[in-house]
């Protein structure tokens, strides 16, 4: 369970499978109340708040993740919702491939096979305003010379884009 202390205090869990720097996001009647993250700025996302107490097989992700209300004001907003849902897909079918339940699989393997801290961003011209309506926050990241362009970030830092396939494919090792 994810809790206002977790997400204030920029926690850390062995069970890590993203992070989330969204603030405490409450509505109030008739207001929204923000509480900043101080420190680092950031909070890491359990596996755990995947499993629902009481059900055996099954994982939840977004808006149905295990958190008190006040954890749940910053989880439930788009980017930790993708996150969640691929770790929930990723540890769904290790969890088929290894025969166990999905509480029951080996986090250190669900971590090598999933990491949450690599994003992959290809952009083509042709795509760009589609990619910009479901992600809004590539609207900055514009192809070069109307060229497929690839983006790699790595722990929080982004490499230079590139239309080269071999730098790309450096990237990715």
């Amino acid at each position: 369970v994810l809790t206002e202390e977790d997400v204030l205090g920029c926690s850390d869990f062995d069970d890590v499978i993203g992070c989330n720097g969204w603030p405490l996001e409450q509505h109030l009647k008739g207001a929204t109340k923000w509480t900043f993250l101080g420190g680092r700025g950031y909070h890491q996302i359990p596996y755990g708040s995947l499993i629902p107490i009481g059900v055996d097989n099954l994982l939840v992700a977004g808006r149905c993740a295990s958190s008190t209300p006040e954890g749940q004001s910053s989880l439930r907003v788009s980017g930790p919702c993708f996150v969640m849902g691929q770790a929930a897909g990723t540890a769904a079918n290790l969890a088929i491939e290894t025969k166990t339940m999905p509480a029951a699989i080996n986090i250190l393997e669900l971590q090598k096979i999933y990491n949450p801290h690599t994003v992959y961003l290809f952009k083509s011209m042709k795509e760009q305003s589609r990619l910009n309506q479901i992600a809004p926050w590539t609207e900055t990241h514009s192809p070069i010379n109307d060229k497929l362009t690839f983006y790699v970030c790595e722990n929080f830092a982004c490499k230079m884009p590139t239309v080269d396939i071999n730098t790309a494919k450096e990237y990715l090792k």
